[in-house]
């Protein structure tokens, strides 16, 4: 799934309106699936250079999100992979 996609690339995946086949695509994410999302931001929370979690937000209104969003959630990734490891 995305998480699953997440941990093995360590990047953020966007699943959004500007997305090829994006129908096609959430059918290969579970999460999406089972809790009706239409589009979904996934970002690695990163620690000591190895993915200890994956912050998943989603939406069940198709979204097109900006890349201000894209990079919020990133850094928020960032700062819960250092409350965790504190």
């Amino acid at each position: 799934g995305i998480s699953g996609q997440v941990f093995r690339y360590g990047c953020v995946f966007v699943v959004d309106k500007n997305t090829p086949n994006l129908e096609k695509k959430r059918l290969e994410y579970p999460i999406m699936l089972a809790e009706k999302l239409q589009s979904a931001i996934a970002a690695p929370i990163v620690s000591n250079n190895k993915t200890i979690g994956v912050l998943l937000i989603g939406s069940r209104i198709i979204q097109q999100y900006p890349e201000s969003l894209v990079s919020k959630v990133k850094e928020f990734a960032d700062e819960m992979a250092e409350i965790i490891t504190c």
